[in-house]
């Protein structure tokens, strides 16, 4: 097997053969035109193979001829005295020429495209031999130079926006870098070293945004020991590390542990900048939102104290003094303190509706917890003017689901679950109805175990409330069935469907669209059993 087939032009081969090397170390069953072009688009790494797909076209003097070269980053000349342009936009017809090159020369397995990006694939034979004909030298250069471009990636896109597919192959491709990162690169130059803390900071990030936390907790705990021992436990690397990984233990529900590392960052602070330093406020801010599991006194003492100094600091009506008000408004309503609840959430409201409009999800946010305490008070025609927003908190929640946006419609949806619960009780219709929509919410982000939960508590809920044949009772069996399978649950999967068919043949008929199409799902699952 060789690649001195991929052109006669060496500069360009060898470019080529990086690029095809670079790909054999992230996850061969799909990679995407998006990563390498988020490298090329970001000014501090310009990487000479990049250049492929970045041709400069300059003008000859007098000629009228255009040619394509390959330059550095700064404007250049021609000999002939004509400038040339300083041009790094993406070429995606050089990129499709190459790896149609690649294709043809059977190096590249596949290529497919959807709405988003294109993809190719490299079948596991050739990635092992792109590796193995390099030195170990050589294999850890490209271990990191893969790290770089996913750190690139996370950096310069906006993966809340990113589609599912894109997520899932980005987190594909994180795997096959720890992987290489834990048999190629030693500890103090790989993820978790102070070297790579960026990169290593990216991946934490995105693990925790997509609901794989204790790869995360892996990512920081790894990093903070780092920082600790090479810049010492008061460096900013050290505590926005430590930050991090209290976050991934509030998100674990590890209250006790986050709460520890928040007190050492907070201790610190107050030291180094002063008790009304933003960056010690933002600390006390965040340990407040970690006491309200289960230490509200604490909770209740600290965003006080917050709520004081950025109400004298930044004004009533910077966002952050918002958000701590309405978290000192959400204290008072869990210890009872209901009047003085109703005072910090009302100037909230207002001040968000002012700023945000009324249909914010911030406004509406404030609304539902008003509502909430209204109900508590008794004070139902109050109650009810705010149970509206309830549906709207749906909505919005509907709204960023369809655009991908999945950890904001995640969290409405649990805003929207939590005062539907508090107002209306488990079984309620509409409370149903949320919980439905988060199940697919964990679904959408893989979170299957959380999922199936969700849609067996819907399914038993609807089995009681409206009988076993109801349409909305047997949708609820539809996708139980479809998350069991996606688990590889397949006799737990026929059993619900099983039992769904039962009911449509008795209540449809066998020949209803809906009864075959759950005869046409057994039978599949039938072959895979």
């Amino acid at each position: 097997m060789s690649l001195s087939h991929i052109g006669p032009d060496q500069e360009r081969r060898k470019q080529a053969e990086h690029f095809l090397t670079l790909s054999a170390f992230l996850d061969p069953s799909s990679v995407s035109e998006d990563l390498f072009m988020c490298v090329q688009r970001h000014s501090g790494y310009r990487l000479d193979w990049v250049r492929l797909f970045s041709p400069r076209m300059t003008e000859q003097a007098g000629s009228g001829q255009s040619e394509i070269f390959y330059g550095d980053d700064s404007t250049s000349e021609v000999s002939s005295g004509g400038k040339g342009t300083n041009d790094w936009s993406w070429h995606s017809i050089e990129y499709e020429n190459l790896v149609k090159k690649l294709c043809d020369l059977s190096l590249l397995e596949n290529t497919f495209s959807d709405t988003y990006s294109k993809q190719f694939s490299l079948h596991p034979l050739i990635r092992d031999w792109l590796q193995l004909r390099l030195s170990f030298t050589e294999q850890q250069k490209l271990a990191r130079e893969a790290i770089t471009l996913l750190e690139v990636y996370l950096k310069s896109t906006m993966t809340s926006d990113a589609s599912l597919r894109m997520k899932q192959e980005v987190l594909a491709h994180m795997d096959v870098c720890i992987s290489n990162d834990r048999m190629l690169l030693k500890c103090e130059v790989g993820l978790g070293s102070v070297v790579l803390e960026s990169a290593t900071t990216s991946f934490g990030l995105f693990y925790c945004q997509q609901g794989r936390f204790q790869d995360a907790a892996s990512m920081f705990s790894g990093l903070l020991k780092n920082a600790e021992d090479c810049l010492g436990y008061r460096s900013s690397l050290t505590l926005r590390t430590r930050e991090n990984l209290a976050n991934v233990y509030r998100h674990l529900g590890q209250y006790n542990e986050a709460a520890m590392e928040l007190e050492q960052v907070l201790t610190i602070r107050e030291k180094d900048v002063g008790e009304e330093h933003l960056d010690t406020l933002n600390a006390a801010h965040f340990l407040a939102n970690v006491y309200h599991f289960g230490q509200r006194e604490k909770a209740n003492a600290l965003y006080e104290r917050v709520f004081a100094s950025r109400y004298k600091l930044l004004g009533p009506e910077h966002p952050d003094t918002l958000s701590t008000a309405n978290n000192l408004a959400i204290v008072y309503r869990l210890t009872k303190r209901y009047r003085d609840a109703i005072k910090m959430y009302q100037p909230v409201l207002e001040l968000r509706v002012k700023q945000l409009g009324d249909e914010h999800p911030e406004s509406l946010i404030s609304a539902q917890g008003l509502a909430i305490v209204y109900r508590l008070e008794r004070s139902w025609e109050l109650a009810e003017k705010w149970q509206r927003y309830l549906n709207e908190i749906d909505n919005f929640a509907s709204a960023f689901r369809d655009i991908g946006r999945y950890d904001e419609a995640m969290e409405l949806y649990k805003r929207a679950l939590r005062g539907r619960v508090k107002l209306l009780g488990f079984q309620n219709a509409s409370t149903l109805v949320t919980f439905h929509n988060l199940a697919l919410m964990f679904w959408y982000q893989r979170r299957y175990d959380e999922s199936k939960t969700l849609h067996k508590f819907v399914l038993l809920s609807r089995r009681e409330q409206l009988g076993p044949n109801q349409p909305k009772t047997l949708m609820a069996r539809d996708q139980l069935a479809e998350v069991c399978q996606f688990q590889g649950l397949f006799s737990e999967a026929k059993v619900v469907l099983t039992r769904a068919m039962v009911c449509r043949s008795g209540e449809l008929g066998a020949d209803h669209p809906d009864t075959l199409r759950t005869a046409e799902l057994l039978k599949k699952i039938g072959q895979i059993t």
